[in-house]
């Protein structure tokens, strides 16, 4: 009895599928592999060399802040070619100059600073790190760098406290020679003048004032300049006033309405007319004689009553100017105002003759207390800036003898600079396993193009799932021995090659780990050329 076939399930598919085609994913996956243990031989090995500075507040130094801006300053262009030269790297004098530059960027780019808060808020701490190939080398760089930005920091301290004593102490022995001429000047001037050492200038603030004539004449300028205020003010108000005038009409329309004449009386009889003549003419045909001379009479009589219906007036609106009536307000408010500003001209010219008087009495010693004023007034500034400069002055040598001395220094290692026995990255292990997990996966791929890309039934489950009928049984594929042949040597030739290609990776990659003069010269310079762009 027939037997229907069971269709295979996804899953039984799928493993059929690779088990077919196990050979089309483990030879891609042996391949892949083989370069990556390749590349996790070959890719330069690097080494990290760390360390941590600690940043403290101590007394004078202004270093604090040098933390945030850790990551620039020790990262600076300059900074590490001068560290290259000065260790005398083989490698960095090489190079021409624009390798050169390409080498300290590659150097900048392994150079990694973390800035990080204290527990107290009263440091910071600066983690470094710098990745090399050379284990020796990473250490080195890296102790000479965070020396480096040590030195440059607190130097730049010293030195700027020092600039700033010798400015200070500069400034205030030219503020002392200063003083001490202003206050030799006062002197002289008072005796020069008979004027007492304690008589202070009139104007000066002081209840002692034995000056009533500069009195007088303060009080006078104080008046004049109340009265100029006082004219100002009538003036602005006298040229508006003048111009509110200026913009008024000097006169007003008035308007009257005048009847107009009627034509009433000649259109009536003009209608007349053209009726009696169209009654007349009731009968008569366009064919007839009389026609063109009806059509001429009653055409003249139209044009007629047009005439004499666009010549009838209407009544007019006569308009007449009359004098406006608010402009004689005005001009009564401007007169008074003109009358005012008169009088405030008077007493500014009586102020002005006081104020010349008493200037007049005064001239000599008017001259005398301005100098005076003058003087006290540059001795007092230069006074007070001497007091601010000697305090600037001791504040700044007590800065810099602070400075001078160990104590001073913000900076303290928390961590020496060290580097570990093993490279950190990359990992060669992690390399290995992407290649296998890659490799696989593209074998996989391979396998699964190869499979689903045929237009046609792959298995007895293919056909039973679209056909209705049950199928009961398949036929299995038939090979001649040619078939078989040729198929043997097509998988032997590949099966080969693939072998024979991850033999020469793997023999390369040990030879060059190992035995390097097993390698070619040529070889040898092109997998240094690889690991040098890979660094």
């Amino acid at each position: 009895m027939a037997v229907q076939i069971e269709s295979q399930g996804q899953l039984q598919e799928f493993l059929g599928i690779l088990k077919r085609r196990k050979w089309q994913v483990l030879l891609p996956a042996s391949i892949v592999l083989a370069f990556a243990i390749a590349a996790a031989v070959i890719v330069p090995k690097k080494y990290v060399a760390r360390t941590q500075i600690e940043l403290r507040q101590v007394g004078v130094s202004i270093s604090t802040k040098d933390s945030s801006s850790a990551v620039f300053q020790l990262r600076a262009i300059e900074r590490i070619q001068r560290i290259l030269k000065e260790r005398q790297n083989a490698e960095f004098l090489s190079l021409s100059i624009q390798d050169q530059n390409e080498f300290v960027t590659r150097v900048q780019s392994d150079i990694r600073v973390t800035p990080a808060p204290g527990a107290t808020g009263t440091s910071s701490f600066v983690n470094i790190e710098y990745m090399d190939v050379s284990r020796e080398w990473a250490l080195e760089f890296l102790s000479a760098l965070s020396k480096d930005w040590i030195d440059d920091v607190v130097t730049r301290d010293r030195h700027k406290a020092e600039d700033e004593y010798d400015k200070l102490s500069r400034e205030k022995g030219k503020l002392k020679l200063q003083l001490d001429g202003l206050e030799q000047e006062l002197s002289d001037l008072k005796g020069r003048h008979n004027l007492s050492a304690t008589q202070p200038p009139p104007g000066s603030g002081s209840a002692r004032n034995e000056d009533a004539v500069f009195k007088r004449l303060t009080d006078a300028q104080d008046q004049l300049m109340a009265a100029h205020l006082k004219v100002d003010t009538q003036k602005a108000k006298l040229d508006l006033l003048q111009r509110q005038v200026d913009q008024m009409p000097p006169t007003v329309k008035e308007e009257s309405t005048i009847a107009g004449a009627s034509n009433d009386a000649e259109l009536a009889d003009i209608d007349k007319q053209i009726q009696d003549l169209m009654d007349k003419n009731a009968n008569l045909k366009p064919a007839a004689s009389g026609w063109p001379k009806y059509q001429s009479e009653l055409k003249k009589l139209n044009k007629q009553h047009d005439d004499i219906k666009a010549h009838k007036t209407r009544s007019t609106t006569e308009v007449k100017g009359v004098d406006n009536p608010e402009i004689k307000p005005l001009k009564v408010e401007l007169s008074a105002l003109q009358l005012t500003l008169a009088e405030s001209n008077m007493a500014v010219k009586h102020l002005e003759a006081d104020v010349k008087d008493l200037q007049a009495q005064l001239a000599e010693r008017t001259d005398v207390y301005l100098k005076l004023n003058e003087l006290e007034g540059s001795a007092g500034r230069v006074r007070a800036s001497l007091e601010d400069t000697e305090k600037r002055f001791n504040e700044k040598l007590q800065q810099s003898v602070q400075l001078s001395s160990p104590q001073a220094n913000p900076f303290s290692i928390t961590e020496p600079a060290h580097v570990g026995s093993k490279p950190t990255e990359p990992n060669p292990w992690l390399i290995m396993s992407f290649g296998l997990v890659f490799g696989l996966g593209l074998g996989l791929g391979i396998a699964l193009v190869a499979e689903y890309s045929r237009n046609c039934f792959r298995s007895v489950a293919d056909i039973s799932r679209v056909m209705v009928v049950p199928v009961l049984g398949s036929i299995g594929t038939i090979l001649t021995r040619r078939q078989r042949r040729v198929t043997l040597v097509r998988r032997t030739v590949v099966g080969m090659s693939s072998v024979a290609l991850v033999a020469a990776i793997l023999f390369v990659t040990w030879a060059w780990a190992s035995h390097a003069q097993y390698l070619s010269q040529d070889l040898r310079d092109a997998i240094e050329h690889l690991r040098s762009k890979l660094r």
